[in-house]
């Protein structure tokens, strides 16, 4: 049994489109020296499995609990199952493509990207996101 094989039949059985808009390492400069970052302006087209987190949740049942600090209670709004090469990482903003749908367009903010490994292969990345408020560009 190939797990690799199984998540990409499932990811492409249930999964939709999702763009993924990178945040680089940059930094402002002169007077928009401590702007908080930059993104790219390329948007990176992929087919993700997205699956609500009920309001108040934490991630204890995702197994990553444990990677937080003593005391601090993790909880996110949406998580997105990603392929490995979407190398999906936190801070990126995940647009997800909605057409024909009632619930228009929604944008999310990865809070904490996390890859799934099996021995040294590495299987899938879950996207855990806080939704955005979009404003007016």
């Amino acid at each position: 049994m190939d797990l690799k094989k199984e998540f990409l039949t499932i990811l492409k059985k249930y999964g939709h489109n999702v763009y993924i808009v990178r945040r680089t390492n940059l930094v402002g400069s002169g007077p928009y020296n401590k702007v908080d970052g930059k993104y790219q302006g390329v948007l990176e087209k992929y087919t993700a499995y997205r699956r609500p987190l009920r309001a108040g949740a934490n991630a204890a049942a995702d197994g990553f609990m444990r990677l937080d600090l003593e005391g601090l209670v993790t909880s996110y709004d949406m998580c997105f199952y990603f392929e490995p090469e979407a190398s999906v990482s936190t801070a990126d903003i995940i647009l997800e493509d909605t057409p024909g749908e009632i619930t228009p367009r929604q944008e999310f903010e990865v809070k904490k990207s996390i890859p799934y490994y099996l021995g040294a292969e590495h299987i899938y990345t879950a996207a855990y996101c806080d939704k955005m408020i979009p404003t007016s560009r």
